[in-house]
């Protein structure tokens, strides 16, 4: 299972029908592998209530994505009040077993962090993938696998090219 933190500056692309298709609506899916991980103190959820109250995109998300069952991970993690919005949702990452990807309408947004490359960042010693809105599209895309010569195949496979031969 893979899972994302999504930041609150998502907001600024929600205009935008292919980053609500393609990244908002890829979690609500219950075929998907995805999860969205927020804190046992509800600080990141406390945030999304905030933007969908502001944004009605968001909103339809958020109360699909809140169903049973929901598609979101809880995790502990200590935010303090004084955290910034961006800090929480590092420090939400930074704290995420495994993979450790935040989504972000765009780099900028960290600027004031120090990359260690392309997209990675370094916070609280570890190293996070940091995806903008169409890398985090990219990511969340379900690849298409063609195997060719093979009765194996994976969810929305295409297989060519084989003989079925039986022993006689």
């Amino acid at each position: 299972m893979s899972r994302f933190t999504l930041s609150s500056c998502i907001e600024e692309c929600l205009e935008h029908k292919v980053y609500i298709a393609d990244i908002l609506y890829k979690f609500v899916s219950s075929e998907n592998p995805y999860k969205i991980v927020v804190d046992s103190s509800n600080k990141v959820r406390e945030i999304y209530c905030q933007i969908a109250e502001r944004n009605h995109n968001f909103l339809s998300w958020l109360n699909v994505m809140t169903m049973e069952p929901n598609n979101f991970m809880t995790i502990d993690v200590e935010i303090e009040q004084s955290d910034s919005e961006l800090d929480a949702f590092l420090k939400v990452c930074a704290a995420s077993n495994g993979c450790q990807k935040l989504i972000v309408n765009s780099h900028n947004t960290l600027k004031t962090h120090d990359y260690l490359d392309e997209n990675t960042v370094g916070f609280c010693g570890k190293e996070l993938t940091i995806l903008d809105r169409d890398e985090a599209v990219e990511e969340l895309r379900v690849p298409k696998t063609v195997i060719k010569d093979s009765i194996v195949a994976d969810r929305k496979s295409v297989i060519k090219g084989v003989k079925l031969s039986g022993k006689k």
